[in-house]
């Protein structure tokens, strides 16, 4: 992955080994946020353990803001002590 050495994308569909372009890496990077999880782009070496934690952040925010919405709705103030 561009000289970082933190691991690479492997695609499970093509066997020819053809390389990803920007949006292959752009739609695994959804794909994983949105805690979908596909697994038609498999990550290889340190790339699994950060693309862990995308899926963690993604689970995060996507709780945090359904909470926040869902308080909003209901008439409450979220930010009030």
């Amino acid at each position: 992955m561009y000289g970082f050495e933190v691991g690479n994308l492997v695609s499970s569909s093509s066997s020819d080994g053809s390389s990803l372009n920007f949006m292959d890496y752009f739609y695994f990077s959804l794909v994983n946020f949105t805690t979908l999880g596909r697994g038609d782009l498999m990550p290889n070496g340190h790339l699994r353990f950060m693309t862990a934690m995308e899926a963690f952040h993604g689970f995060l925010l996507i709780t945090v803001s359904g909470t926040f919405v869902l308080q909003i709705m209901s008439g409450k103030k979220p930010f009030s002590n």
